[in-house]
């Protein structure tokens, strides 16, 4: 399949297109532009196709052009920016799996589907995902396989924190150890493992725990034992989970989930959170973190894991805390998020997941 293609648009107010201009040389496929009835097809393929855009040959600035029907505003790249539940990232990689098996109804080839997330739409008439379909003789552009664009799009996603862990973690796994992606048996893999757990006949032993931050990294195995903790138990802050003899969990060690850290401004040190009360000062008899700047309180603050969240407290100290360059009040528990910014007088921190 097609990674990226440089493609123009030109919006007419009601009207939106997106031009490729052919290329000297670059041959289309006969079949489809020439044979009217074909293109017919494909021009009223809304209607008839509908994993497809609209699109025809014309002539622009004296050369052929293929010229797209922008049928929609929203893109794919615009319904995977928000947090997504299980139930919606299902719906949407169900829709791409009957788009692209739409296309091979039709006799056309899924290798020359632009893979791209700018340019997979939503089509406002059938509420389905659409495609931008490249009519080229042979396939010339960088390509990209459907294994490889679906581990990206996962990984860079992001998951409602209340939602079932065990089925990214699957799904993960899945597509690492099947680089040839075969879509009929993905998308009955996919509807299995969104059953799991899922409805009133589901096995209550079975439950998943909630994921309080899951971001999945391509390329590594994840343990599906080390997420089937005890219902309650939180996943980020897990320590000495033993997994299965080859399996890396996501970001950090063979043996462990990775703990939330604190990103020191001026030397570039992660300082990992690795009790549920972390103490940060100058005292090395009370702390957990030793600070050398002298601004800094003997026990000047910590930082509290309860339920799977995290908390700041100032602890009194002379010289203040500041969260996002807002001085906190002492003694009082202060949320904390990723990216969150800290300064504990003039000792500046960020606050990270990963």
């Amino acid at each position: 399949m097609i990674r990226n293609m440089e493609l123009k648009l030109e919006d007419y107010g009601f009207s939106k297109y997106f031009y490729f201009p052919v290329p000297e040389g670059m041959e289309l496929d006969a079949e489809l532009v020439a044979d009217k009835a074909e293109t017919d097809l494909l021009t009223n393929n809304k209607m008839r196709i509908s994993g497809l855009l609209p699109f025809g040959v014309v002539k622009k600035d004296g050369a052929a052009a293929l010229r797209y029907d922008m049928i929609s505003q929203v893109n794919l790249e615009q319904l995977f920016a928000s947090t997504l539940t299980k139930a919606q990232l299902v719906d949407n990689l169900l829709m791409m799996m009957e788009g692209l098996e739409d296309l091979k109804k039709h006799g056309l080839n899924p290798e020359k589907i632009l893979l791209n997330k700018k340019y997979i739409f939503l089509d406002d008439f059938s509420n389905r995902l659409v495609f931008l379909y490249v009519p080229v003789k042979v396939n010339v552009f960088e390509k990209v396989s459907m294994n490889e664009f679906l581990k990206t799009l996962i990984a860079e996603t992001s998951y409602d924190e209340a939602d079932d862990l065990l089925f990214f973690i699957k799904l993960h796994n899945y597509l690492v150890k099947n680089a040839d992606l075969h879509l009929p048996d993905f998308k009955e893999k996919l509807k299995e493992f969104a059953a799991v757990g899922a409805g009133p006949g589901a096995d209550s032993s079975k439950a998943v725990p909630q994921a309080h931050f899951y971001s999945p990294s391509h390329g590594n195995v994840v343990s599906e034992a080390a997420a089937a903790l005890e219902e309650g138990t939180t996943v980020l802050g897990a320590v000495n989970i033993q997994e299965e003899e080859g399996t890396t969990a996501l970001g950090v060690g063979p043996q462990s989930f990775a703990r939330p850290f604190l990103f020191e401004a001026a030397t570039g040190e992660k300082i990992f959170l690795r009790k549920d009360v972390f103490k940060l000062g100058r005292d090395p008899e009370q702390v957990d973190f030793v600070a050398k700047n002298k601004v800094v309180g003997r026990v000047h603050a910590e930082i509290l894991t309860v339920d799977g969240e995290y908390f700041f407290v100032d602890k009194q100290s002379r010289n203040g805390s500041y969260l996002n360059g807002v001085r906190l009040v002492q003694n009082s528990k202060t949320k904390l998020k990723h990216e969150d910014k800290i300064k504990l007088a003039n000792e500046e921190f960020v606050f990270r997941f990963f």
